[in-house]
């Protein structure tokens, strides 16, 4: 009788294999709004993205249509996207930032192609 006990004992406390999928980065996913400018700093304009946790995001217009869509990783505290305009000309934009998950701020830089030396933007997190 003991050994059934302690069998059922050690059986019942073994570890469970499972491994959990991963979890969305911290902070990230969400409705992000802001303003992003050219280097000559001017002017700044509406900036909005809709980050998912599946790595896929959209740019939002200021009349809330989806003006872009793409992809985006972050590696550490480094946000990067690449995304399409949705509009007829299909033009490919690239961004890449600083995350401050305290502030729940992005900031850095954007640019067309693969580039980011276009002009600065930011965004807080809503």
């Amino acid at each position: 009788m003991l050994a059934v006990i302690i069998t059922s004992l050690f059986f019942a406390c073994k570890k469970d294999d499972t491994v959990e999928p991963p979890k969305p980065a911290g902070g990230i996913t969400g409705v992000w709004v802001g303003e992003y400018d050219y280097y000559d700093g001017e002017t700044s304009y509406y900036y909005c993205f809709d980050i998912k946790s599946d790595g896929t995001m959209k740019e939002i217009s200021y009349t809330h249509e989806v003006a872009g869509e793409g992809t985006w990783t972050l590696s550490g505290n480094t946000f990067t996207a690449t995304y399409k305009s949705t509009g007829a000309a299909g033009k490919i934009y690239s961004v890449k930032a600083t995350f401050d998950v305290n502030a729940k701020k992005l900031s850095g830089s954007w640019g067309k192609g693969n580039n980011t030396d276009t002009g600065d933007w930011y965004m807080i997190k809503k």
